[in-house]
């Protein structure tokens, strides 16, 4: 988790933006769930729509690959809590969809050091070849799902579990859509 406001009185205001992007690649690098948090639409504590140097906060998590964006005070304390929650999911949403167009071919550029994430560097790289619908991963424990996620893609994918400690995993990663099944 990258909890700006103690990061920013560590570090420094001016030097935020760019150690917030640089611990998302170092993260995301180690296959590890990077979320976002601290003031991300701080103004809807009182207000019911955010400013739009928050909606481009949240959009440029999301285009530098953060997993999550966090609420707090704006849900916790905040005037308009479903109005933020919602705000915030449009932004989401929408850079998601804005980021395939800015997408480089990272699956031929990224080379691989373990053998679960060669074999899900190879579903991703055959799914965009053959330009599937969508992806859907059976996973027990969430690491190959974790590595698919880490790759720049379009396609949705459908993680399937019979675990719920799974599902709850896997709830955080990038580009997910969540099933469990009894079986």
């Amino acid at each position: 988790m990258i909890a700006r406001g103690d990061l920013g009185v560590e570090i420094g205001d001016a030097q935020l933006p760019a150690v917030q992007k640089e611990l998302i690649t170092k993260a995301r690098s180690k296959n590890k769930v990077v979320i976002i948090a601290t003031q991300m639409m701080e103004s809807m504590i009182t207000n019911s729509i955010p400013t739009r140097a928050e909606v481009f906060d949240v959009a440029n998590a999301v285009l530098d690959g953060t997993d999550a964006v966090m609420l707090s005070s704006e849900t916790a304390m905040g005037d308009h809590p479903v109005q933020a929650v919602e705000a915030m999911g449009r932004i989401c949403e929408g850079s998601e969809i804005e980021n395939s167009a800015f997408l480089t071919n990272d699956i031929q550029k990224k080379s691989c050091l373990r053998t679960d994430e060669a074999i899900a560097l190879a579903c991703m790289q055959t799914a965009e070849n053959i330009k599937a619908q969508a992806i859907a991963a059976l996973t027990e424990s969430g690491k190959t799902a974790l590595w698919m996620s880490r790759v720049n893609h379009t396609i949705p994918i459908f993680a399937l579990t019979t675990h719920i400690d799974t599902l709850r995993k896997v709830t955080l990663y990038r580009g997910y859509i969540l099933l469990i099944s009894k079986q």
